[in-house]
C-alpha cells in the first residue's frame, strides 16, 4: 500500500515537473519570437531609411546627374548590405557608361575592398552578394575565386560565379562556363541563357561548339538547346 502510494506521488511529481519545463519552454519560445520581430521591425526601420537617401542617389548616377564627390553622406558599415542589395539590382537593370558610373560610385565609397571580406564570410548570403557584386566590378582580382565557386555545390552561388566570370572577360570564362552547363542538372536553363546572352553571340559561338562536338549524346543535346540564344 504504502508502495503505491509512493509511486503515485512520483507520478505526479513527474507529471508537475515536465508541466513546469513545458511552460518555461513556451516561454522561452514566445521570448524568442518577440526578439526576433523586435529585430526584423528594427530591420525594417533601417532599410526604409536607408532607401530613402540613398535610392535617388543611385537614380543621380545612373542618369548621369552630375553628383558631386562632396554631396555624398556617409555609407554606415552596418547599412553595407543594404547598400549592395539596391546597387545590385540597379546594376542588372542597365547597360552601358551608366555600369561604369555605378563602379566609380563604388570604388568612391570603398566598396570593393569591403566585398573581399563579406567573399571569406561563411554565411552563403554574404558569398552571394558579394560574388554579384565583383562581377559586377570586374574585378579581375577575384578570377580564381570565382573559379572555384562555380564548383559551389550551392546552385545560385555557382551560377552568380559563372555569371561573374563572364561579366570579367566573356571569352576567358566560357572555356570554364560551358562544360558545367553541360555538367549541371541543377543549372536552370533560362538562367544560363541570360549568362550567354550578357557574354554575346561572338564570344559564346566557338566555345559552345567545341562543347558539343567533344561531349557524350545526353550532355550534347543539352548544350544544343543553347545554340539559339
Amino acid at each position: 500500500m504504502l508502495d503505491s502510494l509512493a509511486s503515485s506521488e512520483s507520478i505526479v511529481q513527474a507529471a508537475l515537473l515536465s508541466g513546469q519545463f513545458a511552460l518555461l519552454a513556451t516561454a522561452v519560445l514566445l521570448g524568442y519570437a518577440f526578439v526576433l520581430r523586435a529585430s526584423l521591425t528594427l530591420r525594417n526601420r533601417r532599410y526604409a531609411a536607408f532607401i530613402q537617401v540613398w535610392r535617388p542617389i543611385l537614380a543621380e548616377v545612373v542618369s548621369d546627374g552630375g553628383l558631386s564627390q562632396e554631396t555624398l553622406p556617409a555609407l554606415r558599415r552596418r547599412d553595407l548590405e543594404f547598400f549592395l542589395h539596391e546597387w545590385n539590382i540597379t546594376h542588372d537593370s542597365i547597360r552601358g557608361s551608366a555600369e561604369s558610373r555605378l563602379n566609380a560610385l563604388a570604388r568612391e565609397l570603398g566598396i570593393h575592398e569591403q566585398v573581399w571580406k563579406m567573399l571569406d564570410r561563411h554565411q552563403v548570403r554574404h558569398k552571394l552578394v558579394a560574388t554579384a557584386t565583383l562581377g559586377h566590378l570586374g574585378e579581375v582580382r577575384a578570377w580564381d575565386r570565382l573559379c572555384s565557386l562555380v564548383e559551389s555545390g550551392n546552385t545560385l552561388l555557382s551560377l552568380l560565379a559563372a555569371s561573374a566570370l563572364v561579366q570579367i572577360d566573356a571569352k576567358r570564362a566560357l572555356p570554364i562556363v560551358i562544360p558545367h552547363m553541360a555538367e549541371r542538372e541543377d543549372w536552370p536553363p533560362a538562367r544560363v541563357a541570360t549568362i550567354l546572352r550578357r557574354a554575346g553571340p561572338d564570344a559564346v559561338s566557338e566555345p559552345l561548339a567545341a562543347a558539343i562536338l567533344e561531349a557524350t549524346p545526353d550532355k550534347a543535346n543539352r548544350l544544343l538547346g543553347y545554340l539559339d540564344t
